[in-house]
């Protein structure tokens, strides 16, 4: 899954293909192209990955923790059900499936 966080508002989305997504400010936008598996950006977006199941799987460990150990503290959750994400250029060898975007005022849709 492609995340993308706005420098500016500190807004942080999910890519989809129903349209373009933009941030609360305005500076950051991006979907998803048809093909489900390239993206297009803003040139001004961050872009993070984090890989297919792991929040899943993260979820069905903090409830499986939380219904174990009711009065289990933050660092126990941070243990057992944290993610690998990781920050990763826009566009180039760093991440062959993001493009720039081209600017479409149509479709926008703020999240």
């Amino acid at each position: 899954m492609k995340v993308i966080y706005c420098k500016e508002c500190s807004d942080l989305f999910k890519l989809t293909r129903e349209g373009l997504r933009t941030c609360k400010c305005g500076n950051v936008s991006g979907r998803y192209r048809e093909d489900g598996k390239h993206a297009e950006v803003s040139q001004s977006a961050v872009s993070i990955k984090i890989p297919n199941g792991y929040i899943k799987r993260a979820v069905h460990r903090m409830e499986q923790l939380r219904h174990e150990e009711p009065k289990s503290l933050d660092k126990a959750y941070k243990a057992h059900s944290s993610i690998p994400a990781w920050v990763r250029p826009n566009f180039g060898p760093g991440n062959r499936h993001t493009h720039r975007l081209k600017k479409d005022a149509n479709n926008r849709s703020k999240t």
